[in-house]
């Protein structure tokens, strides 16, 4: 991912403000300006000031325009951008070659030696052209009045304007960079770098004691930041991680994040606050119980087996925003949460659970996590800095599908990559012709956004590769058929990417939704088939079919799902066909008989 910039007037100087995306190559090439994957710079600051001047304009940097390309510390970008650009002079060459009445008017303007009046050319061709390139440009983003970057309206007056002469008698090369002779006026402004800027600061509502509270941030231009965290009135952390301690029960936590120049004649940005929404809080001992009885056992387990490879599969439970959830509850007043319900928001909001997520985790010691509904502003604002801080490397999260594994015990062999499992169905053209046959279940696989996410990884103790794969399947409890249908596609989709080998590891975890252990997924996994018999094709005949209303009266009595009513009519039995056992008694509809006949092994 190359670097956007973005150009607009700060007084009778032009800023420039590069973005730099956190791992990202820093690229400039050429010397018109102009950046890999981004639209020019140069034509970006032709256009803003046609807009304004009249006309068409030109731009050109009178300076040698080094390449920088690399992905560097934000000292080293700043110091590339400064030898771009910075305290040297943009050129504009008003266009006087433009068709229509615009350059007409233009040329006679020239001719007469006047200067272009602002908004002269408001009905002519230029501004027509000018403002078709803005909407092919797609690449920039308007700027409000309250932005550092000046818009097209805030282009000053008074800057230098020199004829094409004045530009050959300062040596200008004749390459088409300068005016030439007869093209028309020409005005240069000087270049300054904008100082760093916060555009938005993030941290959690939720602040426990004894877990990890983490800042984000958004900085426009390279910038180091400095960070200060306060429980009330106290300075307590300089870092963008704190983790509060009991003298901050009941205390409000503010962070301040300040973006520094790195360059020492660089501007300074201005420093921007973020609190967490309510004051910090402890949870009792007795609500922890669990989660540490259950990483007791496993840590028990771990030292029995101690170079083994531990895998956390873990489905995390998508967490609500809190628009989702309406208000939000008074904390307990002396900041103790004795159950999860007197908790000053609902367990399943993100700015709650994902705390408790991390700590559950990394409770586990694993080596290789496969996580599931992951909500990925959770991702990238709170788990990811965590996981990393505790050695992990972390891949996905946008899909709700997410892997991480242990830098120090795997290197990466071939790169994380992400199926999208109704797609694939159209590897698959026998398959695709026999689900054909029943459109609605086509349909219904296609439009799921169910994927599958992998890595595959080297092992540094073994030397063995190591095949990862999460996923997570239909929920529809009559869906077992898709279910099975899913996992087939997902796994002939591994093995197509990565052409598993003798000795390869390969580690298919995820949320498969299924219900019982007779299910057609676990068929195929044990057998490598699903025999055309098996009862989840019958069950699931109907799915995506709308199913006509039956009367209370003469419908089936039993439930399927959560407790929903099935929407099937009675048989003879008193039962629907999905709810009858062949001996005439009562099932329940994802088993194919029922609990006397299974025993009796029919």
């Amino acid at each position: 991912m190359a670097q956007r910039c973005e150009v607009g007037w700060k007084g009778d100087a032009m800023e420039l403000c590069f973005r730099q995306p956190e791992g990202a190559a820093w690229t400039v090439n050429r010397a018109d300006g102009r950046h890999e994957n981004s639209s020019s710079v140069l034509d970006r600051i032709g256009k803003t000031a046609g807009k304004k001047l009249g006309g068409a304009w030109v731009a050109t940097v009178e300076a040698d325009s080094p390449t920088c390309s690399t992905t560097p510390t934000p000292a080293e970008a700043v110091r590339c951008v400064d030898a771009f650009v910075v305290g040297h002079a943009v050129v504009l060459r008003r266009d006087v070659s433009v068709p229509g009445k615009a350059g007409k008017k233009a040329k006679q303007s020239a001719k007469a030696g006047k200067a272009p009046e602002a908004g002269q050319d408001a009905d002519g061709e230029a501004k027509r052209l000018s403002a078709k390139a803005d909407n092919q440009s797609g690449a920039w983003e308007s700027h409000s009045p309250g932005d550092r970057l000046a818009g097209a309206d805030e282009v000053p007056a008074s800057a230098t304007t020199q004829t094409p002469a004045d530009l050959s008698a300062r040596g200008r090369s004749g390459d088409g960079s300068a005016a030439a002779a007869g093209q028309g006026e020409v005005r240069i402004y000087p270049i300054a770098r904008a100082p760093p800027r916060v555009v938005d600061l993030r941290v959690g509502g939720v602040a426990l004691v004894g877990y990890p509270v983490v800042a984000s941030v958004d900085v426009d231009g390279a910038a180091e930041l400095r960070w200060e965290w306060r429980a009330g009135e106290a300075a307590v952390g300089k870092e963008q991680i704190y983790t509060p301690s009991e003298a901050d029960l009941n205390k409000v936590l503010t962070v301040t994040c300040t973006p520094v120049d790195p360059s020492p004649e660089g501007p300074a940005g201005q420093p921007a606050t973020a609190a967490v929404r309510h004051p910090v809080l402890l949870l009792h001992p007795v609500t922890q119980a669990p989660r540490e009885a259950r990483q007791a056992a496993a840590s028990a387990a771990r030292t029995q087996r101690p170079g083994a490879v531990r895998v956390v599969c873990y489905n995390t439970l998508w967490g609500l925003g809190r628009s989702k959830l309406g208000e939000t509850r008074s904390p307990p007043e002396d900041g103790v949460v004795r159950v999860v319900e007197a908790a000053p928001e609902p367990m399943d909001t993100r700015h709650l659970r994902q705390n408790v997520l991390v700590e559950e985790m990394l409770g586990y010691d694993g080596d290789i996590l496969c996580l599931q509904e992951i909500v990925p502003a959770a991702l990238s604002d709170y788990i990811a800095p965590l996981l990393a801080r505790a050695g992990y490397t972390i891949a996905g999260g946008d899909d709700e599908l997410a892997l991480a594994w242990r830098s120090s015990r795997f290197s990466v062999e071939l790169e994380p990559t992400v199926w999208h499992l109704g797609r694939e169905i159209h590897e698959h053209p026998a398959l695709l012709e026999e689900l054909r046959q029943a459109p609605a279940l086509l349909t219904t696989l296609e439009d799921q956004p169910h994927t599958a996410r992998g890595v595959v990884l080297r092992c540094a103790g073994t030397g063995r590769r190591v095949v990862v794969v999460t996923t997570h399947l239909i929920l529809n409890g009559v869906a077992s058929n898709l279910r099975a249908v899913q996992l087939y596609l997902a796994m002939h989709a591994v093995a197509r990417w990565c052409d598993p080998q003798p000795g390869d590891s390969i580690l298919f975890c995820g949320d498969l939704n299924l219900r019982t252990d007779g299910e057609s997924a676990l068929h195929l996994v044990e057998a490598g088939r699903v025999d055309p018999s098996h009862h989840n094709w019958f069950m699931g005949r109907d799915v995506g079919v709308a199913l006509p209303e039956i009367p209370e009266e003469s419908r089936c009595p039993s439930t399927i799902g959560r407790g929903k009513p099935c929407p099937r009519g009675r048989e003879a039995s008193g039962y629907c066909v999905d709810h009858t056992c062949r001996c005439g008694q009562a099932k329940q509809f994802y088993e194919p008989l029922c609990g006397k006949c299974r025993e009796a092994g029919e």
